[in-house]
């Protein structure tokens, strides 16, 4: 990784998307990995995506505008679940947007016809962000540690913990007690909450993730062996 080059495709990225999500007039959020190369100004690992929460009603306006600079804007799905949008371009970070409706409370994404995910407002709470002349709105801090505390199968994140560990270190709270506290993510189904079904879910890819890596590891040991 060209730490350079890295932080001009970030920038470049982060340029447009703030122009676009300005001029279609919608709310949003950015999350994951960026604010930890806002927060401090150092590009410590290739960051995969921009992830950005934006308003569902700026949907049509914030593709349209992004295919006019260049991007190729397509569908990630799930199981044939549309997810998230991806826009990608040379030069540039793919953006990753999530979109929903935005209320008092909580920021919502409907799954199918009767689920949703609910993002509390506290976990919300816009906070300002400047990256190499670049400012947006984000995630507050707590939130963006709680994200890494609950996706710990992912191997990136690793190095996202040593990055902010002093600041993971003055949040002292457990998975469970994380989502619980900073509202992380909360299913409803037909508008019922279901509860702790997002940490079991956390659990379940954790657990399968660690399993994974340690059948791998062991593979690679019997490898050299031989």
């Amino acid at each position: 990784m060209n730490p350079e080059e890295e932080k001009q495709k970030i920038t470049n990225s982060l340029h447009v998307a703030i122009e676009v999500l300005n001029e279609c007039n919608a709310e949003y959020r950015i999350h994951g990995s960026a604010l930890i190369v806002a927060y401090t100004s150092n590009i410590h690992r290739r960051i995969a995506d921009i992830d950005i929460l934006a308003d569902a009603k700026s949907r049509a306006c914030i593709v349209d505008k992004l295919c006019k600079r260049g991007f190729l804007v397509k569908s990630k799905a799930f199981r044939e679940v549309s997810i998230t949008q991806k826009a990608e371009k040379d030069n540039h970070v793919p953006l990753d947007i999530l979109f929903g409706d935005f209320t008092t409370h909580y920021f919502r994404r409907r799954v199918l016809k009767i689920g949703e995910l609910r993002f509390r407002s506290d976990y919300m709470k816009a906070t300002d962000y400047s990256f190499n002349g670049v400012n947006f709105i984000g995630l507050p801090l707590t939130s963006l540690i709680a994200d890494i505390k609950l996706t710990s199968f992912k191997r990136p994140r690793e190095l996202d913990r040593k990055v902010l560990s002093c600041e993971i270190e003055k949040v002292d709270l457990n998975a469970s007690k994380l989502i619980e506290t900073y509202g992380v993510g909360e299913a409803y189904i037909a508008g019922i909450r279901i509860p702790h079904l997002v940490y079991l879910m956390l659990f379940a890819r954790n657990t399968y993730a660690r399993i994974r890596l340690s059948k791998a590891l062991r593979w690679l040991s019997t490898e050299k062996r031989r």
